[in-house]
């Protein structure tokens, strides 16, 4: 009995939730891959990886590390609800900044490719770091309910709205690119609805600089940013020294490796508000022991994964794209340490030693983009990213696991 109620705790049970929902929301763009890569050349799957990477930057920059700021300092709001309003009229604030001077770029340079599609990459980043935001209340809420629906309900949508796009109106590359803005904009939309039905108390219109907010943001960036750099530099180099054909292919494998992050994830949404908690009361112990195992299953899962995915997508996948099953292992024992770096960042996130975070990720990403051109430029193959990506990553999570138990042994 006493299993059964260990079991049934909100925690697990959010695990469970966040990783069916994510998996399933994760599976829906894998059904449709055979009518992608069919419709779709390696060429114009780099272009839209291109155009992700653009979507990738300007959402680090437009969200300023606002989910992550909302998570840490929810339990010290007096009105969540309010202190989320603050969040997004900062954010909206720098996005309007920011697409005015897109049109500006767009009316004097829209014959090149990226400044004419820039507007939409705002657009889409925008409407995502409100996705990311509204999502936030209800993490903390620990309502894995609400967010694992409206994710596959973005999943679903975006993915049908892509392939009418492709199939239906012949439009390619700009396929991405509208169902991306649609699945968004309409997602927001239900997180909003849900919002104002659950909650009846009313707010006056809130139009001030949380400096708070600004302060955590420059700190977090070089983090964030070390992310980008990583997945969308290595692309970046990719395209340039190979070819846009061997992006597209790396962009799958990079894809179909996606599978680890929405399992990381999953377990790390599910046990920051419980992190956060524990480090609050002081439960240093208790603290160490959910690290630890969550720790473990993403190793198994890693390990497990890159034996089974692999095996299972080759007979689903294109001729033209198995080469991206011979990457999909290494990449994705490689995750191992990417996925012991997320749920470790929370230690450094609570304690606010965000400066330390950044300087080790972003660090490491410069040692990453640095080696994997050095072995690039020898060997001219993506071995050479996903060797470097795996040895940085490693370094990275080991300095901050070290730094993590001793900002915990400090506070005993």
């Amino acid at each position: 009995m006493k299993i059964m109620i260990k079991l049934l705790n909100v925690q697990n049970r959010n695990v469970v939730i966040y990783l069916i929902s994510d998996l399933i929301a994760k599976t829906l763009p894998f059904l449709f891959i055979p009518v992608v890569t069919k419709y779709l050349t390696p060429e114009q799957y780099g272009n839209i990886a291109l155009f992700n990477i653009g979507v990738e930057i300007f959402l680090i920059i437009i969200i300023m590390g606002g989910n992550s700021y909302y998570k840490i300092e929810y339990p010290n709001f007096e009105k969540p609800i309010q202190a989320l309003y603050v969040i997004i009229y900062n954010v909206t604030l720098l996005f309007l900044i920011l697409f005015f001077l897109s049109l500006i770029a767009w009316s004097f340079y829209k014959t090149f490719y990226f400044i004419d599609i820039f507007p939409l990459v705002l657009l889409c980043a925008y409407f995502q770091s409100l996705f990311y935001l509204y999502l936030s209340y209800y993490q903390c809420n620990e309502n894995a309910l609400v967010v694992g629906v409206v994710n596959l309900f973005f999943s679903l949508s975006s993915s049908l709205l892509m392939i009418l796009l492709l199939v239906g109106f012949k439009q390619a590359e700009s396929s991405r690119y509208w169902s991306l803005l649609g699945g968004l904009f309409a997602s927001v939309l239900v997180l909003i609805g849900i919002l104002a039905k659950k909650n009846n108390e009313k707010y006056k219109a809130i139009n001030k600089i949380n400096w708070d907010l600004i302060k955590f943001g420059l700190g977090v960036f070089p983090h964030a940013v070390s992310w980008w750099a990583r997945s969308g530099m290595e692309r970046l180099l990719i395209s340039w020294f190979l070819s846009v054909s061997t992006l597209g292919i790396y962009s799958l494998a990079m894809q179909l490796t996606s599978v680890m992050p929405l399992f990381c994830n999953a377990i790390n949404q599910a046990l920051i508000p419980r992190i956060v908690k524990c480090l609050n009361d002081q439960k240093i112990d208790e603290t160490k022991k959910i690290l630890f195992k969550s720790t473990l299953v993403i190793v198994l899962a890693c390990v497990l994964s890159s034996i089974i995915v692999p095996l299972c997508l080759k007979y689903i996948l294109n001729n033209r794209y198995h080469e991206a099953l011979v990457y999909l292992p290494y990449m994705i024992l490689s995750f191992i340490f990417q996925g012991i770096i997320i749920i470790y960042t929370n230690v450094l996130y609570f304690y606010k030693y965000v400066k330390y975070l950044s300087v080790v990720t972003f660090g490491t990403s410069c040692v990453h983009l640095l080696f994997s051109f050095v072995l690039i430029k020898i060997n001219f193959n993506v071995y050479s990213v996903i060797i470097s990506s795996a040895i940085t990553f490693l370094f990275a999570s080991i300095v901050l696991v070290r730094k993590a138990h001793l900002l915990i042994n400090r506070r005993c």
